[in-house]
């Protein structure tokens, strides 16, 4: 079982219409389902939450998924997802880490440790931002329950062989047993 710090941040990575839109309903519905649980547990314990937004994919040439592959950009979230009052909405990005300077000063400046992860794409921006967060010296946790991938390959790749270098893996229902 992964463990919970004292003080943990919980992170959503880009639940926004334009990404969930390329993943099957039900798991779509899981992802914003399991984030809006874990914000709503994460505040109740005055915890931070951040809602993060990618504007568009960085702009270099890649093998696979371009922009010319995704739905039209929108810096909005899904609205399904249920944001508090002093929930972090930092500028949507041009790049997969959704951490940037700014964001893990301000993090840190709360006093937190340890980053939990929640959102799309497991193994694009949550990988991502996973790698930066422990660069930075946080604690990572990846919520494996809360994240998904449009390529069922690469979210399994990313969960079984990627993440565990740089982050712990564990459950939605794990955090919530745990947070206080």
């Amino acid at each position: 079982m992964a463990t919970l710090d004292a003080l943990p941040a919980l992170i959503v990575v880009d639940c926004q219409p334009r990404h969930l839109g390329m993943l099957a309903h039900p798991m779509r519905d899981q992802i914003v389902r399991i984030a809006d649980r874990l914000a709503t547990q994460f505040r109740a314990h005055e915890h931070p939450v951040v809602w993060t937004r990618l504007r568009d994919l960085p702009v270099g040439r890649v093998d696979a998924l371009g922009p010319e592959d995704l739905p039209e950009a929108t810096d909005e979230l899904h609205p399904d997802c249920l944001l508090g009052d002093a929930d972090l909405r930092p500028e949507p990005r041009r790049r997969l880490n959704a951490l940037d300077d700014g964001l893990v000063d301000a993090l840190r400046d709360s006093g937190v440790h340890q980053i939990v992860l929640a959102g799309l794409t497991t193994g694009g921006a949550v990988e991502s931002t996973a790698r930066a967060a422990y660069d930075a010296g946080f604690n990572v946790y990846v919520v494996a329950d809360g994240v998904a991938d449009v390529d069922p390959r690469r979210h399994d790749c990313a969960l079984v062989d990627s993440l565990p270098f740089v982050a712990e893996i564990g459950w939605s229902e794990e955090i919530e047993h745990q947070i206080r």
